[in-house]
């Protein structure tokens, strides 16, 4: 992900996350693109809550949901 200055806000930095993973799938047909946390936690679905919040579930047998900070936006687009 290119990053991104504190004050961006989350629809613009979930828009172009989703357009670089749209962009992937069309690239890499084949291939499994998933988007992970820093933590390298798989995530399931992301949600802007509002200018400043964004709401991220992660794919786990019992899915978490965490609350994160646009300015402490830190996804990875993976290809497998």
């Amino acid at each position: 992900m290119p990053e991104y200055a504190d004050n961006f806000k989350a629809t613009g930095m979930i828009n172009a996350l989703i357009e670089q993973f749209n962009q992937l799938e069309k690239e890499y047909p084949n291939q499994q693109v998933i988007i992970l946390d820093e933590h390298q936690q798989r995530i399931r679905d992301i949600k802007k809550i509002n200018s400043d919040f964004i709401q991220l579930t992660l794919d786990e047998a019992m899915p978490t949901i965490r609350f994160i900070h646009a300015s402490q936006f830190n996804l990875t687009v993976k290809v497998t």
